[in-house]
């Protein structure tokens, strides 16, 4: 007899969810469950699951109340694992226990899925089988064992980690970084590292879909404890993200780890929620609380830079690179879930939702347009960041830019319709520019020399013109604010940008090299090199991570500066209000209405001080503020 269709039953108003209750078998048996409604403040322990859909194909079937229901590959590999055989077991997959096809009820269940897994008991992060892996990969994650290599591979690091950390004497060191930076390149005692083959297993392991999905991540950061599976192993959450974070600050395993995106996730997002329970608190990797107190109070702009994480991740919708992250405290609140609305209805929402929170307009420092983004039929007006959306490799914005330091009551912003006006000092103009970087470019392999080269040669001599035409004196400053522009103002080591810059130079253009070794501005770092070894490949990287898919560019007024790949000659440079980075805008047919380009990366105009020649005019009364209006 054909079983009948699973259909769900409506939920009650309030606090009410379903859990699935999967019944006992063994590993093949047909999967059987139950799905039982409770309210959540008095619902019985039980444990989410997170995982990634990867095919949204209904392609497995079990057995629901007794009714036919399809689910996905991956969620019926998850619940065959944690199946038990003697004993009922109390889960939450999201993929059963919320009506999919009923977008009323999704949106609610969405705006409650934070709930769901802070009063879970435990988080079981489903990854995958054994034999899951990338088909062009030579990971080696077919082999039988390789899931429990990698797992005590991580472990040995962070125990290493921990107890050389331990040991130091770090009263000398400003923060927890200091002190791991300087633990040397593999230490001996890491045995099971020895083996190239186990090293390809361990970064094989971050290629799994889960780790790129954006829903997991609020899933895992809402968590009182997390534990990941591959199969029948299974390791504490706790474990990875403090790997993750030792390969990020570290050159202890070199920088082909695979574990970037966690890490980035664990600084802009995880360690920002504060919660008292929670698996960064897990005592067996301590330092992992000390890592996260120093990111929690380094950032005063969540909201946004969580939301920027969201553009490297992957969603199903492109409305969930938000949905995904409201259940965040900082996000709380600020919009529903609604599924009935047009991505663009909700990307505006949002835009007018945290300008009007944050009183700030530091909203503009995360717009990523294309060119098809400033004509006049584009669906959202210029300066509204579109979250689902990654069109450069990294966030030009960094949390210790400040622009013009201005008190939020003086700040001036409307926001009418599609308009958003401001206060703005109009700086200078766009020149010349060279094409957008790649890493290739980076790499100065190229010997030509012309305006659209990316050797350092041809943008150093690029910069060079436009000083002696705007007359302005060249200094040691010139050679500062050139090396910097290079990596978007951002290095991990500041004290050794001059030494790892000449380092590249001579790897690359060793003719270059001998100019810059001349200058005075390089003459401290040369007696440095000899004692410290320099390395130039740390810059190729930070250029390569801080500048990819931007152009450097001139100013008429004899500035370099780093700026969106779609910057055109003639676009206007400016300081706003409020604004922590200056931005580069598009004259329309209107008087004093723009088109916003994007951030730019000037050194001059990144902080309030001697060099901040914007400040300094305008305070001189050479500069007036404008109010112009943004569409």
């Amino acid at each position: 007899m054909t079983k009948a269709t699973f259909a769900h039953s409506s939920l009650p108003h309030g606090r009410y969810f379903r859990a699935l209750k999967l019944l006992p078998g063994a590993f093949e048996d047909p999967i059987q469950c139950e799905l039982l409604t409770y309210e959540l403040d008095t619902a019985p322990s039980y444990e989410p699951i997170s995982y990634a859909w990867e095919d949204p194909t209904m392609s497995h079937e079990i057995t629901c109340n007794g009714d036919s229901m399809s689910i996905t590959k991956t969620l019926f590999q998850a619940l065959r694992r944690f199946r038990q055989q003697a004993e009922p077991r109390l889960l939450w997959a999201d993929g059963i226990c919320i009506n999919q096809s009923d977008d009323l009820e999704k949106g609610h269940q969405v705006g409650f899925m934070s709930n769901i897994y802070e009063h879970g008991s435990c988080t079981l992060i489903w990854l995958g089988e054994h034999d899951e892996h990338d088909e062009h990969d030579d990971c080696a994650m077919t082999e039988s064992g390789c899931a429990e290599t990698s797992f005590a591979m991580m472990k040995q690091l962070n125990r290493c980690i921990q107890s050389r950390i331990m040991d130091m004497d770090r009263t000398s060191d400003q923060h927890i970084f200091e002190s791991m930076r300087r633990i040397p390149s593999m230490p001996p005692e890491l045995v099971l590292w020895s083996e190239k083959r186990r090293r390809r297993c361990l970064q094989g392991f971050f290629k799994r879909p889960w780790f790129s999905r954006c829903w997991v991540v609020m899933e895992v950061g809402l968590s009182a404890q997390a534990k990941a599976f591959v199969g029948k192993a299974s390791i504490q959450w706790s474990e990875i993200a403090l790997y993750a974070e030792i390969c990020a600050e570290t050159l202890i395993v070199g920088d082909s780890s695979g574990t970037g995106m966690t890490s980035d996730l664990f600084d802009s997002v995880w360690s920002k929620i504060g919660r008292h329970e929670s698996w960064i608190n897990d005592k067996e990797v301590w330092i992992l609380r000390e890592l996260a107190n120093y990111h929690y109070g380094s950032d005063a702009l969540i909201s946004l830079t969580i939301l920027e994480s969201s553009r490297l991740l992957h969603a199903t919708i492109p409305q969930d690179h938000i949905f995904a992250f409201l259940g965040h405290p900082s996000l709380q609140g600020l919009i529903d879930a609604d599924y009935t609305l047009s991505l663009s209805v909700i990307h505006l929402r949002m835009a007018e939702k945290i300008l009007l929170e944050s009183q700030g307009l530091d909203l503009l420092c995360f717009v990523d347009n294309a060119q098809d983004d400033l004509v006049s039929s584009a669906s959202l007006p210029s300066w509204v960041p579109q979250w689902h959306r990654n069109i450069t490799p990294c966030s030009p914005f960094h949390p210790d830019f400040t622009g013009l330091k201005v008190d939020r009551k003086e700040i001036i912003m409307d926001v009418s319709g599609n308009k958003l006006s401001v206060e703005a000092l109009l700086v200078d103009k766009v020149d010349r520019h060279s094409q957008q970087f790649t890493p290739r470019d980076a790499s100065l392999e190229g010997k030509s020399v012309g305006p659209n080269s990316h050797t350092v040669r041809s943008l150093y001599e690029i910069y060079q013109d436009a000083l002696q035409s705007a007359n302005v004196e060249i200094d040691e400053n010139h050679w500062r604010f050139f090396i910097w522009t290079l990596v978007n103002g951002m290095y991990r080591i500041p004290k050794r940008i001059k030494q790892d810059f000449l380092a590249w130079c001579a790897e690359t253009d060793p003719e270059f090299h001998k100019k810059a070794t001349n200058d005075p501005y390089f003459d401290p770092e040369v007696e440095q090199m000899k004692l410290r070894p320099p390395d130039g490949h740390a810059y190729l990287a930070e250029m390569n991570i801080n500048s990819g898919g931007r152009e450097f560019f001139t100013t008429l007024g004899g500035s370099c500066g780093l700026g969106p790949g779609i910057l055109e000659p003639g676009d206007v440079l400016v300081v706003v209000f409020g604004c922590g980075m200056p931005l580069l805008l598009r004259p329309t047919d209107m008087f004093g209405t723009y088109k916003l380009v994007g951030p730019c990366y000037v050194r001059e105009l990144m902080w309030e001080g001697e060099d901040n020649f914007a400040a300094t005019r305008w305070r001189d009364g050479l500069l007036k503020k404008e109010i112009i209006c943004l569409v």
